[in-house]
């Protein structure tokens, strides 16, 4: 009996104490060691086989808190890095029941992560194009390959964006298969440059050829030796060939002053300028027959501004080239300046008789290649880049650029910064 009681108090029971210890560390019951611990308590008292035991079992399990803990922080590193992603990820499991979905994909789904997972897959990215019917997507979703497709679909917002859509398998550390993933990517930017890019090519392409093959054809008449052509025809052809010229200039500055623009490397020389003097220089400049058209009510008192003279001649000379295009054939447009004295603003104005824009989107509008349908419009001049020039010249000044519209026509407004008392003394 008393052998008995010693065996079982010296080797079973501790064997059994450390047995427990152990499950409670694979079952990660275990948060901490001490020395208060039963492994360690028994690493101090004994020094035979059990005690060394004892001891291999009690760093055991602190190395094993430490390499759990380290894989706890991995996991919520990785796990921060993915839900900061500007892309959705969703990760499905073989059966195609959603395992995660990210803060982006989910944004885009319209529904919190938690109530996503669990779903199939296939119907989330369904709700992407809503009711919208889209057979590559059908192809898409009907196969397991992996691939990448692009779909648009209307956000909430009533706008339209371009997804990518990237589908990837998910393998263990042996290589084998356990899942697919999908990548959701917002490529609106990259298509609208792509439209953008085709748009202009194929704009330039036709506008540019309209005034060189006039040029070349009255060039052509006039280098004609075989025909004697009398003073006035040799002058009108004269005329229009300079005419074709100035008209191609302007096209292609505007070209280059769009791709400044773009690419962030416009320069704006500020200097003090009286924004009525600029009006009347511009309206020097144009046709009689065009300037003629023009009503002037401006403030005799108008404060100075501080700006770029050449580009906010060019800013005025396509607002009235623009009202010109799309104003009421025989009515006369309106220039006017005023002073804004509580936005301490300069404020130019021209007003038309011409179309009712009340229905179009004011920011599309300043849009690149964006034109309006008018019956008043005469032929369609210009590359179609006037107004977004406007606005980014304007932006460039510290200003603003807006418009207003009812049925009797559309007013196009831009304000400027009235000059400091110190940049006055600098200018």
């Amino acid at each position: 009996i008393i052998f008995w009681y010693r065996l079982s108090h010296t080797v079973i029971t501790p064997l059994q104490t450390l047995e427990t210890f152990s499950s409670k560390i694979t079952g990660r019951e275990i948060t901490s060691i001490t020395e208060d611990t039963a492994p360690a308590l028994l690493a101090r008292t004994r020094s035979d086989q059990i005690g060394r035991l004892a001891a291999a079992l009690s760093e055991m399990g602190r190395q094993y808190l430490i390499t759990d803990d380290q894989l706890d922080q991995q996991t919520g590193r990785l796990e921060a890095i993915l839900e900061s992603m500007d892309a959705g990820l969703i990760l499905e499991n073989m059966d195609g029941k959603v395992l995660y979905c990210n803060r982006q994909a989910s944004d885009w789904l319209g529904n919190d992560p938690a109530e996503i997972i669990g779903r199939f897959a296939i119907n989330e990215i369904q709700n992407l194009t809503g009711s919208k019917k889209n057979a590559q997507l059908d192809e898409f979703l009907g196969s397991s390959a992996e691939e990448m497709i692009e779909i648009s679909r209307s956000r909430p917002d009533g706008k339209t964006q371009d997804l990518s859509l990237n589908r990837f398998k998910v393998k263990d550390g042996r290589g084998k298969i356990i899942g697919t993933g999908q990548i959701w990517q917002d490529v609106t930017n990259y298509q609208e440059m792509d439209r953008m890019k085709s748009a202009l090519l194929s704009t330039v392409s036709h506008e540019l050829r309209t005034p060189l093959t006039s040029i070349i054809g009255y060039s052509d008449s006039l280098m004609d030796t075989e025909i004697e052509w009398d003073k006035t025809k040799r002058e009108r052809f004269i005329w229009r060939i300079n005419s074709e010229s100035r008209r191609l200039k302007m096209m292609i500055e505007s070209l280059l002053d769009f791709t400044r623009l773009e690419g962030g490397r416009i320069e704006i020389l500020m200097r003090p300028c009286d924004l009525n003097n600029l009006i009347i220089d511009v309206l020097d400049s144009m046709e009689l027959e065009e300037a003629a058209r023009f009503e002037l009510d401006l403030h005799n008192e108008l404060p100075q501004a501080s700006g770029d003279h050449e580009r906010l001649r060019t800013v005025i000379r396509n607002l009235f080239e623009n009202a010109l295009k799309y104003g009421a054939p025989n009515q006369n447009i309106l220039i006017s300046t005023e002073t804004d004295l509580q936005n301490r603003a300069v404020v130019f104005s021209v007003k038309d008789g011409g179309t009712d824009l009340r229905n179009i989107d004011g920011q599309k509008l300043f849009e690149p290649f964006y034109r309006v349908d008018s019956g008043y419009s005469r032929s369609s001049n210009g590359v179609g880049l006037g107004l977004a020039i406007c606005r980014g010249f304007i932006n460039a000044h510290g200003g603003e650029i807006w418009f207003d519209s009812d049925h009797q026509g559309t007013e196009f407004k831009f304000s400027l910064p009235i000059l400091q008392a110190k940049e006055e003394i600098n200018g």
